[in-house]
């Protein structure tokens, strides 16, 4: 029986907008989009865990690159691109009367603080973990085994829901169970087949 369901954010409850922003941001001022976007990774791995923060992380990128945007134009553009798939919200709030739902992602503070105020999570879901609080991005196992403990379940009586098949790998070793997100539909027949009825 499954007690606790956690939800991945960004590709099932929400699009990704940080690859679309740095490929516009990349074109409109000429940058080599392959470097520019290896040099964010490399930084954006160190501020999801907590080691630099998002305004560090752009300082640096606008210094190296002479970006004639300030941290806060930025961070509000990108966020801005950043849309709510409802059908997979809607999905995890009917979850809600059955169980436990909740999320775990990866982000940095900065970006994190305006997620969480343009959208209102608790709509959706009980609470979750965001990597840089506690220091360990997805599919590092200590977010799996916080909400474990923080919701006194087991690992066979939790699903994680992931469109990253390597993440779903690192929790299956856990002894979650889980279910790859192709699109909403399948996500709710895959649910049901569990013996969950939303």
């Amino acid at each position: 029986m499954i007690k606790l369901i956690i939800f991945d954010l960004s590709g099932v409850c929400f699009t990704n907008e940080e690859p679309i922003y740095i490929k516009e941001l990349c074109e409109k001022y000429k940058y080599n989009h392959k470097e520019f976007n290896n040099f964010y990774q490399e930084m954006l791995m160190k501020a999801e865990i907590g080691k630099l923060t998002g305004e560090e992380l752009w300082s640096i990128l606008i210094e190296e690159y002479d970006i004639p945007k300030t941290i806060t134009q930025i961070v509000d553009e990108m966020m801005e691109l950043k849309e709510a798939k409802l059908e997979t919200l809607n999905l995890a709030s009917k979850l809600k009367n059955k169980c436990k739902v909740v999320y775990l992602t990866n982000y940095n503070k900065l970006y994190w603080e305006v997620i969480a105020k343009k959208f209102d999570l608790s709509k959706w879901f009980d609470s979750g973990i965001v990597s840089y609080q506690i220091g360990f991005r997805k599919p590092a196992k200590e977010g799996f085994l916080a909400l474990i403990r923080t919701f006194k379940v087991k690992p066979e009586e939790t699903l994680f829901i992931d469109d990253s098949k390597n993440n779903l790998i690192e929790a299956e070793k856990l002894g979650l169970k889980t279910l790859l997100f192709e699109n909403p539909e399948k996500l709710r027949e895959d649910i049901q087949s569990l013996g969950i009825k939303a």
